[in-house]
């Protein structure tokens, strides 16, 4: 019977983590390591995750698959955060963006703020805050980070 109380336990939790994989996530920074780390824990709480080093590539790959939460960088060579989520939106207007910046930007902030970004987090990230804001947005609350 124990082995059968265990089975419906991860039975619960696969189904839990197959629904919240099915919410997507692209992290968008030309910091490789800030990217990696942010995809390795979006990934460890059951998201499925995509990484763009670039504007660039997160327009590419938008146009490849549905996305639901973009967390995006907003100085990079190229186009900025702003123009990218810009041009993003145009191809995928559900996408929700969070965007994420180390350097005092306000006119990029206030603009990202009024045109469509739903929130900012400043460098170094705050992750159990930003967490909590994504699963806000997923009506899901599977605690703080714990690695």
């Amino acid at each position: 019977m124990a082995l059968s109380g265990n089975s419906l336990f991860f039975g619960e939790m696969g189904r839990m983590l197959s629904q919240r994989q099915k919410t997507s996530v692209l992290v968008v920074d030309d910091d490789p390591g800030m990217t990696e780390t942010l995809a390795d824990i979006f990934a460890m709480k059951g998201f499925d995750v995509r990484t763009a080093a670039s504007g660039e590539d997160a327009i590419a790959l938008a146009g490849e698959r549905k996305i639901h939460f973009v967390l995006m960088d907003i100085k990079m060579p190229g186009m900025n955060g702003v123009q990218t989520m810009h041009a993003l939106k145009k191809i995928q207007p559900q996408a929700t963006v969070i965007l994420m910046t180390g350097y005092a930007m306000d006119d990029l902030i206030d603009e990202g703020l009024r045109t469509g970004a739903c929130c900012v987090h400043r460098k170094p990230l705050d992750l159990d805050a930003l967490l909590a804001d994504v699963e806000k947005m997923t009506g899901d609350t599977p605690g703080p980070l714990s690695l």
